[in-house]
């Protein structure tokens, strides 16, 4: 039997392995371990066993352990990382697969449909192949000795992952697997959509395969396995959707096992669909009885996946193949779930998708603060809900009041005018109104009443209906051009030029009153009872509870004609959609171009599920708007950064050999992912312990207290430390540093130092110290830098000094400039600017000859100029004064100036950021502690996320 060399036992022996290929030495040489016999090689080893505790091994394994680190060595060196995109692998799996070429293969025939039908482009169909044989080559033809492979693939929330979903399929399908099972979610309506889907994209008139569905497969079904076939010469391929239900899966796993012959030539890919819904076992925020389900459906997907009955029977065998591949958005419970063996958590590789260059997803809408001291605001598509709309939503739930608040009345008219555009230009597909206020289907049929009424008494007052519309439709186009819209949308796949301008509202006015000149009705049905769309609104109410046809013979739930109905119609149908949980997930929202969101008390991985409005928007571009509130604006810019922060992670990871296995852990002892999971504990009555590491940590403060009183007392408090410092080791063109500064003295210095209880890294400021005595007494990190750093080049005149300039120990340092956030809220309790640190800075401390027309562009230019100049184990703390009259940067094309205004502030205020060594893969600065967050302060958490 082979060694697991995954396992910890062989960490240390890898690690040396792996500084050895570091240092340059090639594999002849570390086979030798720099030895020049077997018999120096064998006592080499027998000491390590001895002294270094490595576990035991002869010098064949040794080499065996070699090759394998070095193969795989070698593997992730050739991964090129661009963008999101790059793989975690646990082992040398790669099965050496190509891509199939054969015209009549089913991934052939799959990439002309993307081309023919769904008009992709040449360059998307070649990254989505690259990333699909990728996937391809992490499973395995035969896992009856290695146990199920299972993996995740990371994607973006309305990116396309049913495509990535069907070209695996099509792909593993060439090369012989047979048996594909989707798991859909816990809507049927969704497994519905995705079942059609599969079924339209997956037929080939030509092609060699045949693809064959299997309907709610169950020991009782039609389609019984016996009578399938799943030999190595056929050419029929079986797939079924699965909806996340107990029932569902004991009954497909019932089908599975029934026959033992037909049971042991499958090769299963089982897919898992939004594999963060239901099948994680541990989610806290469900209700009991909510929980006690998902456990049963977590313990029957792993019966699946293990290839165990969920009766215990064991007459049936084992599958041939069987790999369980996750696909998510948003894998917070995923990396957040037990890793045990026989669970889900993708042991064997983790793989990110790029979306893309037409994907506007969350970075895009709701920017990302960068490391230059810019910020991305995202594009200038959000709209606030103020408090008092807030009140006429709970009035009209209540029946207290009927009437709609101005913000839901503004986003129905750009709406309509959305719409007119779109039928302007000749656009025939649907056109979409999102209104998404509550859970509960009684609010859904009040809210939707109100929008009937006041849309339909408006509609016979045409004339000012048509002044309103207009009137919003002109400051909108105003707010957001065409020209500001590629300033902040970064890089996109067309050019200006290819992206359709605003027409003016003249041009669509002919439009505007066919879409009016028809009362708002739910979607009609002709005698034969088929569902007729009508030029005018078509009013949707989509949950459980409108699935009958209404009294006046209507359908009232969401329904799209197909392409056949579209084809027929001539023009675009338009659906104001009202619903909660079925347009959260999963669901497509078709042309969606307005969309009212009241929703903004979720759960992280939750709200960002509901973002319908993420995805392409080829040919109306300029055209989606969304309204809601500025707390779950705030709560989706945090949503970005975390996002992105977690696939820069990935990647990290993935350049220090880190496994899947090892991921999980590292990522769940960093700061920013431990405040996530406490998002997910809220029905927890007791204290939460939490293990923390805080091992490359690089937090800044960019929240501050609205209090003079407390700037000033900051200020004496930061000069009184410096002052203790003495005479500075040296100095860069803007700041001073001092080298060998005691960890006594920065613990001294962050316990004195008040921090704003809003800033979510150093509002435990008592657990990051408590994690750093316990470093201390490690003999870890005990000497540090400190870093002063200013603006403007350093002057030695004690008498050239102004309001912008202070003493650093009688050296005279500019006060830096940082403008602050126009305020989310009335209450100005807090003073944000967004971003405190500028890259430079973090090198100050470095010598010359390292900097020296060295670009800093980014974080990792900082870690590549501290590692050459030997300063990358060095501990700093970067202090900055920041102006208290700041002035917002005012520039033609400052694309921020409207989100920024002046500092303004009645003291000067001090700023700081730590920067600790350490990528959580360097085992020397690796330190974990386990802390116990009171009730109160996991409350504060949770609200503040």
């Amino acid at each position: 039997m082979s060694n697991n060399f995954d396992s910890q036992d062989y960490e240390l022996p890898k690690e040396w392995i792996k500084k050895r290929f570091d240092k340059g030495f090639d594999i002849d040489s570390t086979l030798m371990a720099g030895k020049s016999s077997d018999n120096e090689l064998q006592i080499f080893l027998e000491n390590r066993i001895e002294e270094d505790f490595w576990p035991k091994m002869d010098i064949m394994v040794w080499k065996d352990l070699v090759n394998k680190t070095k193969k795989i060595y070698d593997q992730q060196l050739d991964y090129q990382f661009e963008e999101n995109d790059g793989v975690l692998l646990s082992t040398d799996q790669d099965n050496k697969l190509s891509v199939p070429v054969a015209e009549k293969s089913s991934w052939q025939c799959y990439k002309r449909k993307l081309k023919d039908e769904y008009k992709w482009n040449d360059e998307s169909i070649q990254e989505l192949e690259k990333a699909t044989i990728g996937i391809l080559r992490r499973l395995s033809f035969d896992t009856n000795e290695t146990g199920p492979i299972k993996g995740l693939v990371l994607g973006q929330v309305q990116s396309g992952k049913t495509a990535n979903m069907e070209a695996l399929m099509s792909m593993a399908a060439d090369w012989g697997w047979n048996m594909f099972i989707i798991l859909s979610g816990t809507i049927d309506l969704l497994r519905q959509q995705t079942f059609k889907r599969l079924q339209h994209d997956l037929q080939q008139d030509k092609g060699n395969l045949v693809w064959t569905p299997i309907h709610n497969p169950s020991k009782n079904s039609e389609n019984k396995t016996q009578g399938l076939r799943f030999e190595e010469e056929s050419n029929l391929r079986y797939f079924t959707v699965c909806l996340k239900n107990v029932k569902r899966l004991k009954d497909l796993i019932e089908w599975i096992h029934s026959d033992a012959n037909s049971h042991n030539q499958m090769k299963i890919l089982v897919i898992d669909d939004e594999a963060d819904q239901a099948s994680i076992s541990n989610t806290a925020t469900a209700l009991q009885e909510e929980q006690k389900e998902r456990k049963g459906i977590n313990k029957l997907i792993v019966s699946l996946v293990e290839d165990k009955h969920h009766k215990q029977r064991n007459t049936c065998g084992h599958a041939r193949a069987m790999n369980y591949v996750m696909y998510t958005a948003t894998p917070y419970a995923n990396f957040l779930n037990e890793s045990t063996p026989e669970s889900l958590y993708p042991s064997n590789f983790i793989w990110t998708l790029k979306p893309s260059k037409g994907y506007i997803g969350v970075n895009q809408i709701f920017g990302v603060d960068d490391d230059l001291n810019n910020e991305s605001r995202g594009l200038d598509i959000k709209r606030e809900i103020d408090t008092e709309d807030l009140d006429k939503i709970q009035n009209i739930y209540k029946h207290e009041d009927n009437k709609l608040p101005k913000s839901l009345i503004r986003s129905i008219c750009w709406f309509m005018c959305a719409a007119s555009v779109m039928r302007y230009w000749n656009y025939k597909k649907p056109i979409s109104m999102l209104v998404h206020t509550s859970q509960k289907q009684d609010h859904h049929q009040v809210i939707a009443d109100a929008i009937s009424r006041w849309v339909n008494d408006n509609i016979s007052k045409p004339l000012d209906l048509i002044e309103e519309c207009k009137k919003v439709y002109n400051e909108e186009i105003q707010l957001l051009s065409k020209e500001k819209w590629f300033e902040e949308i970064g890089e996109y796949i067309y050019s200006i030029d290819q992206v359709k301008d605003y027409p003016n509202f003249e041009d669509i006015e002919d439009q505007f009153k066919e879409l009016i000149s028809h009362k708002m009705t739910h979607i009609k049905l002709t005698e034969d009872d088929e569902l007729k769309y009508e030029k005018g609104l078509h009013l949707v109410i989509d949950n459980c509870s409108k699935n009958r046809i209404t009294e006046e013979n209507e359908h009232v739930r969401l329904a799209y004609p197909n392409s056949e109905q579209l084809e027929n119609l001539g023009f675009a149908p338009t659906f104001i959609i009202v619903g909660g949980s079925t347009l959260s997930r999963g669901l497509t929202i078709e042309g969606l171009v307005s969309t009212y969101f009241l929703r903004g008390s979720c759960q992280a991985d939750s709200l960002m599920q509901m973002g319908r409005w993420f995805g392409y928007r080829k040919n109306y571009e300029l055209l989606p708007r969304i309204w809601m509130t500025k707390d779950t604006i705030n709560k989706f810019k945090f949503l970005s950064k975390l996002d992105l922060e977690l696939r820069e992670d990935l990647k990290k990871y993935m350049r220090f050999n880190v496994t899947p296995s090892d991921f999980a852990p590292r990522i769940l002892r960093s700061p920013k992912v431990s405040w996530l999971k406490l998002t997910s504990s809220n029905h927890q009555k007791n204290s939460i312990v939490a293990e923390m590491d805080f091992t490359g940590a690089k937090p800044q403060t960019s929240v501050f207290d609205n209090d003079v009183d407390i700037q000033k007392s900051n200020i004496k408090i930061t000069e009184s430390f410096i002052s203790s410092l003495q005479n500075s080791s040296g100095q860069s063109l803007t700041a001073l540093y001092w080298k060998n500064v005691p960890l006594i003295k920065i613990i001294k210095f962050l316990n004195d130092f008040s921090f704003c209880q809003r800033s979510r890294f150093f509002n435990e400021i008592e657990s990051f110290t408590q994690w750093l005595n316990q470093i201390y007494t490690d003999n870890i990190l005990k000497e540090w830098t400190v870093i002063v750093a200013g603006k403007g080049a350093i002057k030695d005149d004690a008498n050239f000094i102004d309001d912008q300039h202070w003493n650093v120990n009688g050296k005279i340092l500019g006060k830096v400039n940082r403008s602050r956030k126009v305020q989310y809220s009335e209450i100005d309790e807090v003073i944000d600017i967004g971003v405190l640190r500028a890259l430079k800075d973090l090198v100050a401390d470095v010598p010359k000859e390292f900097t020296n027309g060295q670009e800093i562009n980014k974080q990792e230019d900082v870690d590549r100029i501290r590692k050459k100049a030997k300063c990358d184990t060095i501990p700093l703390l970067i202090l900055y004064r920041i102006y208290g009259q700041s002035k917002k940067r005012d520039t033609p094309n400052d694309k921020d100036k409207n989100d920024r205004q002046d500092l303004n502030f009645g003291s000067d205020i001090i700023g700081i950021q730590i920067c600790l060594p350490g990528d959580q893969v360097n085992k020397r600065f690796v330190k974990k502690i386990t802390i116990r967050l009171p009730e109160k302060e996991k409350e504060e958490l949770i609200e503040d996320i």
